[in-house]
């Protein structure tokens, strides 16, 4: 039947961890900046400033390495040596009966003449099971029964026909019989074999329920049998193999009250605080731990007694319990599946509390001091997760290329391991590299959320090498697998660089504003949400909508260069919205705390344009034209001259007009704004009585690359 108490003690101990790499969710905006970066698009303007080209530092878009399993790793999950305890069943089979001169009836049929003729069929029956001959015996049986139903040997006979099926491997049939057995003969003395048959049966069958439904009723109605410790453990191994852990503690916690030894009740508590701690009942798992603890001091199962109270402390919050525990575990036992689950434990303790340097030193000591564990290789990848949060890339590539190298593994830990080294590569700017590790581990990866991770790879990749609507495919693709919100939002923010690059920016206001919308975005995130929707506002000319965006992000606490690059932002706003006084006053917030030259060259720019339009033009054109001087290099030389000259024209000052139109055709011959300046001098020439210039400078206004209304211009001119 079941397994005794002496067998029992060889079943395999309490068990051990193993490592889930879940990913999961993305700590948006926490993730370390690779080397490099992606330039913004030119930001275009209208009117007289018709383009500001943004710094080289790149002010939105921060490559993300954004791990799988980021923002800390999830409670370690119990891995047991074998993985439910060990169910042994025997059948609970009958002797033929005694008695009789049973050689005298194998003779012949003459001989069982003697005797009543339904009796006769079930002695012989019952010769012929002693001889083996199974089918011959069942035969006689089945006989039996259907001539005499209701004789005096029919109980017997159909727990005969039962067990013979047993003997025969047909558990389906065997089943049938003890059911139709125990329904029809409620009372019988069999009764008890009966059930243990029963549950023997099914269980060969697969049928669990239905094994816990006999074992149930066998200890309902035989609750002090010799089976019942037996019983009791089979319940409790198959309960833990449904997952009612509530039941099986119950059970396991009757098995250690009738142990009649110390191992045995101390392997059964050890099951049944397994059993508690699989059931989420971490308070009752720490009472009992507490409780004890005495027993187990100084015996073989301490460590592991030990270590399950410190999965439990972990669980229940007191993470500090836990590692104190752990490290005991780790320090005092030579157990090395223990050992190593501890210590690997501990290493994610120290890790989710920002003890980076400790978790590393554990998860080095593991690999180190127990390279033939179950848990090394994991180790080594959370070493190498450990190592790209702490943006150290080469120590990281150590790490995974000893996974590549030293370790057997399937396709789904593979997926990880290329999705980790696609990061090493795109932190060293090699995108065509990474781009090979991130396909590697989409296709290597049957979670939704590592194939998202590594789209957003691809997506990454595609976008450094300027391949945008590959990127744009990709982002796509990770947003329709519907991963955890990390990756969906990094997802979503992505698309909609890529679709800013393509020159859909009303695509990308809605990907950003719907970022923006998003619960359990991170802060950093978000903020590059309203820069990004900003961004995409301006590029359609919705001023009022960027202006809002740009103000969020000017007013957080981002460092000083980023945040005087919104203020610039909200002064070409303000300036096209017509407000030049907030114009004014946000482009000299913009110069407060920056270096950047282009951002105070862009800030001056701005400034002298709504000074001009204030009418304050002596301060104005002071400022513009010192532009060139104290920025030499600045990308907005050539409008702040056009803005200079377009003064003196409306002053009046046509020769002042004439000389700053010249400065632009000297100094930026390739400038957007050489037809305009041609038109300039043709007019101030015009209006100063020299025909003759302005009819040859509108004739090279026709002739350069000037756009339909500059044409028309100077054929009216002409």
């Amino acid at each position: 039947m079941l397994s005794n108490e002496g067998r029992t003690r060889r079943i395999a101990p309490w068990g051990a961890l193993w490592v889930v790499l879940l990913l999961f969710s993305l700590a948006a905006g926490q993730n370390a900046p690779a080397k490099g970066g992606i330039k913004l698009p030119t930001i275009t303007i209208t009117g007289q400033a018709k383009y500001l080209i943004m710094p080289e530092k790149p002010p939105v878009v921060r490559e993300r390495l954004a791990l799988v399993d980021a923002g800390g790793t999830l409670l370690p999950k119990i891995r047991r040596l074998r993985t439910y305890p060990t169910i042994d069943f025997e059948p609970a089979l009958l002797a033929p009966r005694s008695g009789g001169c049973l050689f005298g009836w194998a003779l012949g049929a003459s001989v069982s003449m003697i005797f009543a003729r339904e009796e006769s069929l079930f002695r012989y029956a019952l010769v012929l099971y002693s001889r083996g001959k199974l089918s011959e015996s069942d035969a006689r049986l089945e006989r039996l029964l259907r001539e005499y139903p209701d004789c005096q040997y029919a109980p017997e006979s159909l727990f005969f026909r039962g067990q013979i099926a047993l003997a025969q491997v047909k558990y389906d049939a065997a089943s049938k019989f003890f059911e139709s057995f125990l329904e029809r003969f409620p009372k019988q003395a069999l009764r008890h074999d009966a059930l243990c048959n029963l549950a023997y049966a099914r269980f060969k069958m697969g049928n669990v329920p239905g094994t816990v439904g006999a074992l149930s009723e066998l200890l309902a109605e035989f609750p002090n049998s010799a089976k019942t410790t037996e019983a009791l453990y089979a319940r409790a191994a198959l309960q833990f193999r449904r997952g009612n852990f509530v039941a099986a503690a119950d059970d396991f916690g009757r098995l250690a009250e009738r142990a009649s030894n110390s191992g045995l009740r101390d392997e059964y508590t050890l099951w049944r605080l397994e059993s508690l701690y699989s059931a989420g009942k971490f308070k009752d798992v720490l009472r009992l731990c507490r409780a004890g603890a005495g027993s187990f001091k100084d015996s073989e199962m301490e460590p592991r007694f030990d270590y399950v109270w410190a999965l439990a402390l972990r669980s229940a919050g007191r993470a500090d319990g836990a590692a104190d525990l752990f490290a005991r575990v780790a320090g005092v036992f030579a157990d090395r599946d223990v050992a190593s689950a501890a210590l690997f434990a501990k290493g994610q303790i120290d890790r989710e509390r920002g003890l980076l340097g400790q978790a590393d030193a554990d998860l080095t000591r593991l690999i180190t001091r127990y390279p033939n564990s179950p848990y090394y290789c994991p180790a080594l990848v959370n070493l190498a997760s450990l190592r790209l949060r702490a943006s150290e890339f080469e120590r990281a590539k150590e790490a995974l290329i000893s996974v590549l190298s030293g370790c057997k593994v399937n396709r789904d830990f593979m997926s990880r391991v290329s999705y980790y080294m696609g990061l090493v590569f795109a932190s060293e700017n090699k995108p065509n590299e990474a781009m090979k590790h991130f396909e590697s581990a989409y296709d290597n990866a049957s979670e939704d959320e590592v194939k998202a991770a590594a789209c957003l790879g691809c997506g990454w990749s595609s976008f450094a090498t300027g391949h945008y609507e590959k990127a744009a495919s990709f982002f796509d693709k990770a947003l329709s697998l519907r991963a955890s919100g990390g990756t969906e939002l990094e997802s979503l923010f992505w698309a909609g660089q890529a679709q800013l690059q393509l020159g859909q920016a009303r695509l990308a206001e809605h990907s950003f504003e719907q970022l923006v919308s998003s619960a359990g975005i991170g802060p950093r995130l978000l903020l590059d949400a309203h820069l990004g929707a900003g961004f995409a506002a301006f590029l359609r000319e919705r001023w009022d909508v960027a202006l809002k965006h740009f103000e969020i992000v000017a007013k957080s606490d981002w460092p000083e260069d980023d945040r005087a690059i919104s203020w610039l932002r909200m002064a070409q706003c303000a300036m096209h919205l017509g407000q030049y006084a907030s114009g004014v006053k946000y482009s000299e917030r913009a110069t407060e705390g920056t270096s950047l030259e282009p951002v105070l060259c862009g800030a001056g720019f701005i400034k002298g344009e709504c000074l001009l339009r204030l009418g304050q033009r002596k301060e104005a054109l002071s400022l513009l034209e010192s532009l060139a001087d104290r920025f030499p290099g600045c990308d907005y030389l050539d409008e702040a001259k056009y803005a200079v000259a377009s003064a003196h024209f409306e002053a009046g000052e046509f020769d002042k007009s004439i000389a700053a139109f010249r400065g632009i055709l000297r100094d930026f011959p390739r400038s957007p704004l050489v037809p305009k300046a041609l038109l300039g001098i043709a007019n101030s020439s015009y209006n100063m009585g020299d025909y003759k210039m302005a009819e040859r400078n509108y004739g090279k206004a026709l002739d350069s690359r000037a756009g339909p209304t500059d044409q028309k211009s100077a054929l009216y001119g002409l």
